[in-house]
């Protein structure tokens, strides 16, 4: 049973990554790649409008790049260093492309993938949603002051990178943090559940698929459930990633949101620890119990 629902879950992440922009990402890849490199292909292909043969062509690299990182990780390598090979690895791979690409393909690559980069963050987030956030646009306004914070965060991080030894720098409090100062409490709010929208969605698909293929669905209404599910994780995603700067409220909040815990998830919590033989539950990273 458990094997069968790696195998399942396995192909739901193509399925999803099919549903997600079916007419960028061409069967070829989805069938030939795993769905880790099936994922990252998609991804810049999607920003980059690349052809088939761009996306085969990646996938092909990100594969190798993926055994090589393979190999790292089995001689017992830190994590630190194989983060930065990864890194290496995938900017060598863009870099590479890029100068296989025509002028006009090259030129919306840099834009779409490299110049892109820099808004890969909370910041960035904000100022995509500027207008449902009704930010204030004018010169040395709120969406001025999210870029230079953007720039900075970017700027860190290059720094860490090259700089492995340099300490831990924690990004999520950084953003957090200055996304407080940076936002109203209703703006912080309402940006963190567009963000995390489509990941609580995807959550909850997977907590459904789960209980389906351990028939605990049968006392449970689909739609009814799904939404719920949904709330559920959204809510304690955005209280993530909130707070990332201050831990101690962080987690008493998430602790006060278990109460809230949908029916149907506490049974599939309960079905974990029968298949596990351990009465502990765990809460991962991302905020929610497994």
């Amino acid at each position: 049973m458990k094997k069968s629902f790696l195998i399942a879950l396995a192909a739901s992440v193509v399925f999803s990554v099919q549903h997600l922009n079916a007419q960028k990402l061409s069967p070829l890849v989805y069938n030939r790649f795993s769905p880790s490199v099936s994922k990252d292909v998609f991804y810049v292909a999607a920003k980059a409008r690349l052809g088939e043969k761009w996306q085969l062509w990646l996938g092909e690299h990100f594969e190798k790049r993926d055994n090589l990182v393979l190999e790292l990780i089995k001689r017992g390598t830190s994590i630190i260093k194989i983060r930065q090979y990864t890194d290496s690895l995938s900017t060598a791979i863009n870099a590479e492309l890029k100068q296989l690409l025509t002028a006009k393909e090259r030129n919306y690559f840099e834009e779409q993938v490299e110049n892109a980069a820099e808004l890969n963050s909370q910041f960035g987030e904000a100022i995509k949603y500027q207008r449902q956030l009704k930010l204030n646009a004018l010169p040395g306004g709120q969406v001025d002051s999210l870029m230079m914070k953007a720039r900075e965060l970017k700027a860190k991080l290059a720094f860490v990178k090259a700089n492995p030894d340099s300490g831990y720098f924690n990004r999520a409090a950084f953003e957090s943090e200055n996304m407080s100062r940076l936002l109203t409490p209703q703006q912080y709010s309402t940006l963190l559940m567009f963000k995390n929208k489509e990941k609580a969605e995807v959550q909850a698909k997977y907590d459904w698929y789960e209980l389906k293929q351990k028939e605990l669905d049968t006392k449970y209404n689909r739609d009814t459930t799904l939404a719920g599910l949904k709330r559920y994780y959204m809510a304690r995603y955005v209280v993530q990633e909130r707070f990332g700067h201050d831990k101690t409220k962080q987690a008493m909040i998430l602790k006060g949101q278990e109460s809230l815990m949908p029916d149907a998830l506490k049974e599939l919590l309960e079905s974990r620890k029968t298949l596990t033989g351990t009465n502990k539950t765990t809460t991962n990273k991302s905020g929610y119990v497994w």
